[in-house]
């Protein structure tokens, strides 16, 4: 762990930052924590919340993630980092199987142009695919493998398409869409 007890509240957010870039996860974790412990009322404190929250998700521990993007979203809610909040919350709740939960904040990450819109609209095809909800799931999923040339998971959207085609009774067009998965 870096030493955090002689730093200046500057030094102890960029050093977060450093290791987040870093890809350290844990640690930028820690020094944001740190940072919000010790200076809850500095400037930098909406960033090194937004920060954390980041750090948590990155490193794949959702159920924290959540607990900080939504204490993120109580205290900034009208930070210019709170659509990110909003999208990386859904992400959270979503990979942590709370698929109701996460529904509106893919919903509305999936409207916009945002980098997490792609993602996003995955999610929520997957969310209402795995309710049994065909046609949401098709139209989502659809708009989604139009969403760009290079669309990453495109072939598992493009199955779901097709099974989702097949389960709504269109067999015809969901050969067609598996079809495409072989060309």
């Amino acid at each position: 762990a870096f030493p955090d007890h002689d730093l200046s509240a500057d030094a102890l957010h960029a050093q977060a930052g450093i290791e987040h870039r870093r890809k350290r996860f844990d640690e930028s974790s820690r020094l944001a924590r740190v940072f919000l412990e010790r200076h809850a009322q500095h400037k930098l404190a909406s960033a090194a919340a937004f920060l954390l929250a980041e750090s948590e998700f990155l490193g794949g521990r959702f159920a924290e993630a959540v607990a900080e993007f939504r204490a993120f979203l109580a205290r900034y809610p009208n930070d210019a980092r709170a659509t990110d909040a909003r999208s990386r919350l859904g992400a959270s709740l979503y990979r942590s199987g709370k698929l109701d939960e996460a529904e509106p904040f893919l919903r509305e990450t999936g409207t916009g142009g945002e980098i997490g819109a792609q993602t996003a609209l995955v999610a929520l095809g997957d969310v209402y695919f795995q309710r049994g909800e065909w046609k949401q799931a098709e139209e989502v999923l659809l708009k989604y493998l139009h969403a760009g040339d290079a669309v990453p998971a495109a072939e598992d959207a493009l199955l779901r398409v097709g099974l989702a085609q097949s389960r709504q009774g269109r067999h015809e067009e969901a050969v067609r869409s598996l079809d495409q998965l072989l060309s």
